[in-house]
């Protein structure tokens, strides 16, 4: 996992025009775009963006969320996501991290 983060860590300052220019990236704002039609806008959800980056998703997420939560390995991409003020809170630690903290609460 230190090897993941420190990866990620080295792409957070070309992740967001890499993802988005070369790759043509849309897939978090089309996801939304169809549960808008499920879910409307401000209906109370906790949102939890697992592998949250640099926000990329939080934009489109932010509209569906009462609470939005962002997980990720990188200090790095967490620092950019921290920059954007998308989330309500953002967290180091890997999924299975995150979860089984939540079982022992």
């Amino acid at each position: 996992m230190e090897y993941v983060a420190a990866l990620f860590d080295s792409y957070a300052g070309e992740y967001d025009q890499h993802l988005t220019s070369t790759l043509q990236y849309r897939v978090t704002a089309g996801a939304v775009c169809a549960a808008g039609g499920q879910v409307p806008a401000g209906s109370g959800l906790d949102v939890l963006d697992l592998g949250c980056g640099t926000a990329l998703s939080g934009a489109a997420l932010r509209g569906l969320a009462r609470q939005l939560t962002g997980i990720d390995l990188s200090p790095r991409m967490l620092a950019r996501a921290r920059e954007r003020g998308l989330y309500d809170r953002l967290m180091k630690a890997t999924s299975s991290r995150f979860w089984q903290a939540r079982r022992e609460l």
